[in-house]
């Protein structure tokens, strides 16, 4: 074949010198949703992060949920978990509430949920 002529030989071991190897953070992969630690909202609610009677809606504001001391939220008849009561007043068969409820913050404006989960994650 083509891999004994002696100029196509030299060509390939040239082009196979110029190859860099990966660094240890070039080959790492990034883990999945599934692979990450999962936090349940409760300890956030334990730990005052989102305290009791704290208010959660979602980004359109059309539903308000009550935080309970338990961890568990109230939303008119529907009491649960975060995911429960987003897929209740949805009307859905599930719901990520991570990524569906917001904190109202005192200045009127939301924060998203999932953003408290990260940041208690990455604490040390």
């Amino acid at each position: 074949g083509i891999e004994r002529d002696p100029s196509y030989a030299e060509a390939a071991r040239a082009r196979v010198a110029t190859i860099q190897p990966l660094s240890e953070s070039a080959a790492l992969v990034a883990p999945t949703k599934r692979e990450q630690p999962r936090l349940p909202f409760g300890s956030l609610v334990a730990n005052a992060t989102i305290p009791p009677g704290s208010v959660l809606t979602d980004r359109q504001r059309r539903w308000r949920a009550i935080v309970g001391a338990d961890g568990s939220l109230s939303c008119g008849r529907v009491q649960g978990s975060i995911h429960a009561v987003g897929a209740a007043v949805q009307e859905a068969p599930s719901c990520n509430g991570w990524v569906f409820w917001h904190v109202e913050q005192k200045d009127g404006g939301l924060r998203l949920l999932d953003l408290y989960r990260a940041e208690a994650l990455a604490a040390p």
